[in-house]
Formats: C-alpha cells, sequence, structure tokens
C-alpha cells in the first residue's frame, strides 16, 4: 500500500522454494506455490522430452534468483521462457550454469531479459527452432567469460535454425567475453 511503502516497507519478502526442483510434467510446475522469489540450489525444467509436457513457465514469473544452475531442457512444447522474465541472478559459484539445450520448440530466448548474473557460463545447444538469441542481451556477469553456442549448422549438435547473433554484440562488450564457443 502507498502508507507501507512511504513507512519504508517496501519489499516484499523472498518466498524461497527449498524443495528439490526437477520438473517434468506441467502438473508438477503448476503444483508450485505461486510468488517463489528464491531457489538456494539448482533449478532443472525438463527430464525425458517423451513424457514433458511443459508449456507453460509462468509459475516462475517471480522468480529473481537460483543459486545453483538452471537447465531448461528436452521441454518440446516450449516455445520461449518468458516465465523467467523477473530472473536476475543464476549460480552463485563458478560451476553454476545457464544451460538451454535439446528445446525442439524454442523459438526464442524471450523471457530472460532481467537476467546479468550468471556463476560459470552460458550453453545454448541443439535447439533445433531457435532462430535469435534475443534475450540474453542484458547479461553483464558470467564467471567464465564463456558463451557456448553449440555447432551451427550441425542439426546434432548445434542451432540449425539460428541466424541472428545480434544480442551478443552488447554482452561482449559489457563483459569482455573471452571464449565464445560456435
Amino acid at each position: 500500500t502507498l502508507a507501507e511503502i512511504l513507512a519504508g516497507d517496501c519489499k516484499t519478502n523472498d518466498l524461497v522454494y527449498e524443495e528439490f526442483p526437477r520438473f517434468n510434467t506441467q502438473a508438477e510446475v503448476d503444483a508450485l506455490p505461486d510468488g517463489i522469489t528464491h531457489f538456494p540450489g539448482e533449478l532443472i525444467i525438463g527430464l525425458d522430452a517423451s513424457t514433458n509436457d511443459i508449456t507453460d513457465l509462468s509459475k516462475f514469473s517471480s522468480l529473481r534468483r537460483i543459486e545453483g544452475r538452471l537447465i531448461v531442457q528436452r521441454s518440446p512444447e516450449l516455445t520461449n521462457l518468458t516465465g523467467f522474465r523477473a530472473l536476475e541472478f543464476v549460480g552463485n559459484t563458478t560451476s553454476d550454469e545457464l544451460v538451454i539445450r535439446q528445446m525442439d520448440g524454442l523459438l526464442t530466448l524471450d523471457g530472460l531479459q532481467a537476467l546479468i548474473h550468471v556463476g560459470r557460463r552460458v550453453g545454448i545447444r541443439e535447439n533445433a527452432s531457435l532462430q535469435t538469441l534475443e534475450g540474453i542481451n542484458n547479461l553483464r556477469e558470467i564467471g567464465e567469460n564463456n558463451i557456448a553456442i553449440g555447432a551451427c549448422g550441425n542439426p546434432a549438435q548445434g542451432n540449425p535454425s539460428l541466424t541472428d547473433y545480434c544480442a551478443l554484440q552488447g554482452v561482449i562488450e559489457a563483459i569482455g567475453i573471452t571464449a565464445l564457443e560456435l
């Protein structure tokens, strides 16, 4: 309320999710409590593509911080990552990374615009329909200064539909990327 803000009580408390966060179905995602802001460990979306029916990540729309790695994989029905629109921080150590792989329906990284920190590196590979890297434009810190895009043009390992790398320009300049694996 206005009175709370004026009194200095202007931030909501973090809602920390302490369970073992691995999700492979929309029902598992939907069962999460609303308003989670923090995962103290890793978060894995997608375990087995043959049983994964996740289409909506909006339950994560308040999530700002993941202390461990974030892996989004094997979720053939997801076309974007807009459920992560508030996510700013992934990884507390130099072994924590952001991995987006084997996402057959993913067209864009839209939803990651708030992300500014990744503990180790960013890996984006084996995404058959991914066309642009727009969404990771605002990264300002990557522990190893490394972004691995995957073998371009190789359907088995790369992102064969990826044609727009422009999002990397600002990231490379801001961070001083020392390795870009294509």
